[in-house]
């Protein structure tokens, strides 16, 4: 019973429990109930009160605990999803780099391959190739 009381001692003392109730209550709790006066009777049902109230100021701020637990895990699978989607348009500006680079180096040996070309040569050549030809057609 001497248990009982201080455990119930302790929980008000963490409640917002005026410091008188905190020091009269045990006492009060210690007698009969057939006992208890006038005075031990109302710091009994101040005690009740004070507890009571403790336990649905307790019960909403678990309420509210486990809103904001929730409001968190939305708020994680959000960035999850947020994550995904940016890793996903990473991976198609990687390959759309790479395949930029791709067409670059083959524009560029492109280029490199006609830089080490003489046209003027082939011109010449292309240009009497098309002579022989007309002079063997007008000869026909």
């Amino acid at each position: 019973r001497n248990q009982a009381v201080d455990r119930l001692a302790a929980l008000l003392a963490q409640s917002a429990a005026p410091t008188s109730l905190m020091a009269a209550l045990p006492a009060a709790l210690k007698e009969r109930p057939e006992a208890r006066g006038a005075f031990t009777v109302r710091v009994v049902d101040a005690g009740e009160a004070a507890l009571a109230a403790h336990i649905d100021l307790m019960s909403t701020q678990i309420e509210e605990a486990r809103a904001e637990e929730a409001r968190a895990h939305e708020a994680v699978a959000r960035a999850g999803a947020d994550l995904a989607a940016a890793a996903e348009i990473e991976t198609s500006a990687q390959q759309e780099s790479i395949d930029c680079q791709n067409a670059w180096l083959e524009a560029n040996s492109a280029l490199r391959a006609l830089e080490g070309r003489d046209f003027q040569q082939q011109e010449a050549e292309i240009a009497a190739a098309v002579a022989s030809a007309r002079e063997r057609l007008t000869s026909f």
